[in-house]
C-alpha cells in the first residue's frame, strides 16, 4: 500500500506540473491598458506596444473616432509646439470630418486605421475583420492619399485569431505602452503626470481625440519631455514595416541575421571548420 501512495503522490505531481508548464508556454494574458491582449509565448500573435531603439523618441497617439471632438484644438498644440504626431483615424470618423481629415494630412502627421465602423475585432469572424480592415486602409487611401500597414483594432481588443487575420491581409497590429488615461477625466494634471512618470524611448503613447483635457495636457506632455531630451517621431518613422519581430512584451526588435544569433562558441567552431 504504501508503495502505491507513493507512486500516486508522484504521479499528480508530475501531471501538475506538464499542465502548468504546457499553459504557461502556450498562452499569456497581459493587460496593457484597453482590453486584455492575449498571445503566445513565442511572441508571434502580439502587436507592436513599443520599439527597441536607442535614440530618446517617443510616439505619440490619438484615437479618432466619435465624440466630443478636440481634433482641432490637439492640432492647433502640435503645429504650436512643432510635433509631428500620429492619429489612428476610424474611416466612418473621416467621412464625416473630411475638412479635419485633409487637415491632418497637410500639417504632417502620420494617419493609421483604427477600423472602419469601430466594432471589436476579437468578437468578430476573421473574415467579417479582413473585410473591414481592408475597406479602412482604402478608404485612407483614396480620402487621405497614405496606404498603411499600421492598423489599431478598436479598444484594442485583441486576440491571437485577430493577429492572424489582420497579417494574412498584410496589416501590421499596433496597440500601445502608455496609456494616457484621458478617458477617465481625471484632469489635464493627472494625465501629463501619467505619461511623463512612465515615459521610456520608443513609448507608443495613447491619447483619445474626444477629451475636454487632453489638448491641455498634450502641451504639457511636449514641454516636460522636451526638457527630458526626448523627440517626437511618426509611427511610421519610428516603427519598422519589415525584417523586425516583436516579443511576449510587444517590443519591435528589428530581426537579427543567422549569424548574429550563433553563441561566440558556434561561431569559432564553423570558422574553424570552414577554414579547414
Amino acid at each position: 500500500m504504501r508503495v502505491f501512495v507513493l507512486k500516486k503522490k508522484v504521479l499528480v505531481r508530475v501531471l501538475v506540473f506538464v499542465l502548468l508548464l504546457t499553459g504557461a508556454a502556450v498562452y499569456t494574458k497581459v493587460a496593457i491598458g484597453g482590453d486584455t491582449q492575449t498571445f503566445s509565448s513565442s511572441g508571434e500573435g502580439t502587436a507592436v506596444c513599443s520599439v527597441d531603439t536607442d535614440k530618446k523618441e517617443i510616439c505619440l497617439t490619438f484615437d479618432t473616432a466619435f465624440g466630443e471632438d478636440q481634433t482641432e484644438a490637439i492640432l492647433q498644440v502640435l503645429k504650436d509646439k512643432g510635433v509631428r504626431a500620429t492619429f489612428a483615424v476610424m474611416g466612418a470618423w473621416g467621412q464625416e470630418n473630411d475638412e479635419l481629415l485633409r487637415a491632418i494630412r497637410e500639417e504632417g502627421h502620420d494617419i493609421i486605421s483604427h477600423s472602419m465602423t469601430h466594432e471589436r475585432y476579437n468578437e468578430m469572424e476573421a473574415d467579417a475583420i479582413a473585410r473591414d480592415a481592408q475597406a479602412a486602409r482604402s478608404f485612407l487611401k483614396l480620402e487621405a492619399g497614405t496606404d498603411t500597414p499600421f492598423i489599431r483594432p478598436p479598444y484594442g481588443a485583441c486576440s491571437e485569431e485577430v493577429y492572424a487575420a489582420l497579417r494574412k491581409e498584410g496589416l501590421i497590429p499596433v496597440r500601445w505602452s502608455i496609456d494616457s488615461k484621458d478617458w477617465k477625466g481625471e484632469g489635464a494634471e493627472a494625465i501629463t503626470k501619467q505619461v511623463v512618470s512612465n515615459c521610456k524611448p520608443g513609448a507608443i503613447v495613447l491619447f483619445q481625440n474626444n477629451v475636454k483635457d487632453t489638448p491641455e495636457a498634450l502641451a504639457a506632455v511636449i514641454d516636460q519631455l522636451k526638457e527630458l531630451g526626448y523627440s517626437f517621431t511618426p509611427l511610421s518613422e519610428m516603427a519598422m514595416q519589415e525584417n523586425y519581430i516583436v516579443d511576449i512584451n510587444g517590443i519591435q526588435r528589428a530581426r537579427e541575421t543567422e549569424d548574429s544569433l550563433r553563441s561566440p562558441d558556434a561561431k569559432d567552431a564553423q570558422t574553424t571548420k570552414e577554414g579547414e
